[in-house]
């Protein structure tokens, strides 16, 4: 580049040329950038080079070569690199990458193992039972599951899958008047199979009741009302998360007080998402989790539990 003519910048790639004309002083000199894109540059491992002129007039236009050496050229004063194509433009794309290192089973084969357990079992207990339930807690059931484990076997699965394992007419059951459970099994019900004598499954779900927080949407079983003055059990910190929870409260000297009468919940109605935050820090537990016996089946007898029954036409009313 000849001194006091314009640098310029020029970029090669794949064969073709662009270049664009920029004003500057003649010692400044002239930036040439060249890809080497072509499959031959490729393939014996093409460069980029990058170069900035010196002064005068052999500082101009700087290129950097196609080479697969990783050598380093020189121009003027500036020292140019060459760095692999392939790896800065020519990487190929990453595979995707399953993070999650568990699989899941589809929904069939888990309904058909099912079916197949509640099969094995009709094969191994002398006893099968319909029970249903209200206020399920998960962890109770559990704790029960384990107490009775060396006896008897527990499931809660969808009606139609449980129906299919025992057979719904007398053409496909499992056992010879199996099917009779199969249409007292709706709503909130399940299957107990045990080896249990009859009147220590009945003492057993009869007896079964555990104490629990009531939960939103579950029906009060009093009425609690807070009367106004001070709210001892809470701490000052408490005041804000209170008024959140529809409380008339105040702070009066470092102490949580009610400035007027307030109901939480009135017996027979839904419990209110706030109302059951409010019961929770007041300690009531206004739920319980209780069983109750449908129906019983042997291979020598049937019967229907009344209790268990009405209970369930009374579940099937509400929902309705």
């Amino acid at each position: 580049m000849e001194n006091g003519e314009q640098g310029s910048l020029g970029l090669t790639c794949g064969g073709e040329e662009w270049g664009c004309g920029s004003t500057a002083a003649s010692t400044t000199g002239g930036l040439c950038r060249r890809l080497a894109h072509s499959q031959g540059s490729l393939d014996g491992g093409g460069g980029i080079g990058i170069g900035i002129g010196g002064e005068g007039s052999d500082g101009g236009g700087i290129e950097g070569g196609g080479g697969g050496s990783g050598e380093r050229e020189r121009a003027g004063r500036a020292n140019i690199e060459v760095i692999s194509t392939k790896a800065l433009i020519c990487a190929p794309d990453s595979s995707a990458v399953t993070l999650s290192k568990t699989k899941k089973k589809p929904g069939l084969e888990r309904k058909g193992k099912v079916v197949t357990d509640i099969k094995d079992a009709v094969e191994h207990y002398a006893n099968a039972y319909v029970f249903t339930y209200d206020n399920m807690r998960n962890q109770k059931l559990k704790d029960l599951r384990e107490q009775l484990k060396s006896s008897s076997r527990i499931f809660l699965a969808g009606k139609k899958v449980m129906q299919i394992a025992l057979g719904r007419s007398p053409a496909d059951e499992a056992k010879t008047g199996l099917h009779k459970l199969s249409k007292f099994l709706q709503g909130d019900t399940g299957l107990f199979f045990t080896n249990l004598p009859r009147d220590d499954v009945e003492r057993l779900f009869r007896e079964f009741e555990e104490h629990d927080f009531a939960r939103t949407g579950s029906i009060a079983t009093e009425t609690v009302e807070l009367k106004e003055g001070p709210l001892e059990q809470f701490t000052h910190e408490m005041e804000p998360f209170l008024r959140k929870q529809g409380m008339p409260v105040r702070l009066n000297k470092g102490a949580v007080e009610l400035v007027a009468d307030h109901i939480v919940c009135e017996e027979g109605k839904p419990i209110s998402p706030e109302a059951a935050q409010t019961l929770r820090l007041l300690g009531m537990q206004m739920a319980t989790f209780r069983l109750y016996l449908v129906c019983r089946w042997s291979s020598d007898d049937f019967e229907v539990y009344k209790e268990g029954l009405a209970q369930l036409r009374a579940e099937a009313d509400d929902s309705s």
